[in-house]
């Protein structure tokens, strides 16, 4: 598994320096992956979400204030540097 990611990363990091955007990629779903094994590096808020489904702002994730709603955390903050380090020190090995 932590061939695939770290093989998925290197075609991100090419394809994003490739269109000149910048050096390196986005790490969302690495991200994900650190934060279940080290969410230390992370700062999360319990929050009412809902997601907005039509229109020009549909994906959109909303805080609802006077929701019943469960409510889930929400990241606010996160060691960037850790958490880059922790995935190709860490998940990226992994067989």
């Amino acid at each position: 598994m932590g061939g695939l990611l770290r093989d998925m990363a290197d075609y991100y990091i090419d394809f994003y320096e490739t269109v000149g955007k910048f050096a390196g990629c986005g790490m969302h779903d690495p991200s994900a992956l650190v934060a279940c094994i080290a969410p230390e590096l992370f700062t999360t808020e319990p929050h009412a979400l809902r997601v907005t489904c039509h229109g020009d702002r549909s994906g959109e994730m909303i805080i609802e204030e006077s929701s019943t709603a469960q409510l889930v955390n929400v990241c606010t903050d996160v060691q960037a540097e850790a958490v880059k380090q922790n995935f190709f020190n860490n998940v990226a090995k992994l067989s």
